[in-house]
């Protein structure tokens, strides 16, 4: 394709699967939510599946996840970063959850939701959380109080 300057543009990065399961099977990929990790270093994507994965690329180092774990039962659907270590992610059944990237471990779950979250805002002063869903509600959580 051609931009507006009449430059080329093209494919300037594409990712890898993880490595084959242990029955040398290919891993399956279906992608829910993509996200920049910060709005200043474009480098750095997080992305959940509907195999309830969370996988964190870095396009400088690699094309295959740099961090790939398993979260919860259900599909993600809707993901955003909180702060550069802390992942806000909705499921299939209306869980909400905050996950820390470092150690892949759940940090603390918003409450309140009846439907599937499909999207979500973070404002970081103050630091709250703004969901809306299939349940037809917006609402503002506190992030300091997960």
């Amino acid at each position: 394709t051609v931009a507006k300057n009449k430059k080329e543009t093209g494919l300037v990065w594409s990712a890898k699967n993880v490595r084959n399961d242990f029955l040398d099977l290919r891993v399956p990929v279906w992608i829910t939510d993509l996200q920049f990790i910060s709005d200043s270093d474009t480098t750095k994507l997080v992305i959940g599946s509907k195999y309830h994965q969370i996988r964190i690329y870095d396009t400088k180092v690699k094309r295959r996840p740099v961090l790939d774990f398993s979260i919860g039962d259900h599909p993600v659907v809707s993901l955003i970063v909180g702060d550069p270590n802390q992942i806000i992610f909705s499921d299939t059944v209306g869980n909400v959850s905050s996950v820390d990237v470092r150690t892949g471990k759940t940090i603390g779950q918003f409450k309140g939701f009846s439907g599937t979250i499909t999207n979500m805002a973070v404002n970081t002063a103050p630091p709250s959380l703004v969901t809306v869903g299939m349940d037809r509600f917006l609402r503002v959580h506190e992030m300091d109080a997960t």
